[in-house]
């Protein structure tokens, strides 16, 4: 409800970067709390709402270039964070392994991020609590890779069954698997059809460079083929 009441009183009141309203005086015309207004635009924003900002406070964007100046705000604000916990990891080298009345043993524990020098970009780690619960071992480190990092700690933490999860080299194959299937022919129900369809749609958006790996598994199966081809009948494929 106050979501909802929130975002009818941005799109009247507050359209466009003219019309920006401070933290302060949204929390005065809707009855909130600091936390629960920021709570509110951030679960707005993961919606895909144009929830615009800055240090002024909010706004219903108008236009791309106005969400375009928001994103480069909270990417400096992202910089600037890093920046502090990177300095905080290095000082927490100083008091050496933490112990179990620190943090759970078994959970993994998680880097946000740390920058690079040189403007490389930034480096993502996860660690394992070692046997004793007094240590860290075994680490998980990801140049730029954010997501890959978030995923692995899902898995490490035991939030998601790593056997669940598939490589894009799966999925890429899974999905030629799907396409030749639904080009076959074959007799099947409505309801199978609609399903598979659904599959390659998530395959799609899940795997960036599908279609680069696609033309890359078939060049490889010619390929194959081709080698059978010329080491004539009394050969066959590898599997």
């Amino acid at each position: 409800m106050k979501e909802e009441q929130l975002l009818a009183y941005l799109k009247a009141n507050c359209a466009g970067r003219r019309n920006i309203r401070s933290r302060a005086q949204l929390q005065r015309a809707l009855n909130l709390s600091k936390d629960q207004l920021t709570n509110l635009v951030h679960r707005m924003r993961c919606k895909g709402l144009p929830i615009a900002g800055g240090p002024g406070g909010y706004f219903y964007a108008q236009n791309a270039g106005e969400l375009h100046a928001t994103i480069r705000w909270l990417e400096k604000m992202v910089r600037t964070l890093l920046k502090s916990i990177s300095g905080l990891a290095k000082a927490m080298e100083s008091y050496g392994p933490m112990d179990c009345e620190e943090a759970p043993a078994e959970a993994p524990i998680g880097a946000p991020g740390q920058e690079l020098e040189r403007n490389c970009g930034y480096k993502f780690v996860t660690w394992q609590r070692d046997r004793d619960g007094t240590g860290v071992a075994h680490g998980h480190y990801y140049h730029n890779g954010y997501e890959a990092a978030k995923l692995d700690f899902a898995c490490r933490a035991g939030l998601v069954q790593e056997s669940r999860q598939f490589t894009d080299e799966q999925l890429t194959e899974l999905y030629r698997c799907i396409h030749e299937t639904l080009d076959s022919g074959y007799p099947m129900t409505r309801e199978r059809e609609e399903t598979l369809k659904s599959a390659m749609e998530q395959i799609a958006a899940t795997v960036d460079d599908l279609q680069e790996r696609i033309d890359l598994s078939n060049q490889k199966e010619l390929e194959a083929a081709e080698q059978q081809a010329d080491s004539g009948p009394g050969m066959e494929m590898a599997p």
